[in-house]
C-alpha cells in the first residue's frame, strides 16, 4: 500500500501536517491507460473465461510495476493520481484489479 501523505509521523513519534513540512514535489500520474489499462479491460470484457484468466495474470504483473513506481515516486515527492472519470472510479477499479495498490 502507498503511504498516505495527509498526515505523517516522524521517527520521534510526533505527528505533523503537510503544511508544517517542507514542500514536496507533486508527481502526477494519469489513471486511465497509464497506471490502469482501462481501454484494454473494456475491450476484453466480452472475452471467454480463459481469456479473463490470462488478462488477470497480466494485470497482476502490471500491479507489481505500478506499486513499485508509486513507491519510488513517494520517496522523492508526493504521488497524485488524476483522472477525468467520475468520483470513486479509481478506487473501484483498483480494488477490483489491483488491490495492493488501492
Amino acid at each position: 500500500r502507498i503511504p498516505s501523505t495527509s498526515r505523517t509521523t516522524s521517527y520521534s513519534g510526533s505527528t505533523s501536517t503537510p503544511e508544517s513540512q517542507p514542500a514536496q514535489p507533486l508527481i502526477i500520474f494519469d489513471f486511465d491507460n497509464t497506471l490502469f489499462p482501462t481501454d484494454w479491460i473494456f475491450a476484453n470484457q466480452e472475452s471467454t473465461e480463459a481469456d479473463w484468466k490470462a488478462c488477470a495474470v497480466t494485470v497482476k504483473r502490471l500491479e507489481e510495476v505500478v506499486l513499485h513506481l508509486l513507491r519510488l515516486a513517494a520517496e522523492v515527492g508526493r504521488p497524485v493520481i488524476v483522472t477525468s472519470a467520475k468520483n470513486g472510479v479509481v478506487a473501484k477499479c483498483m480494488n477490483a484489479w489491483m488491490p495492493n495498490v488501492s
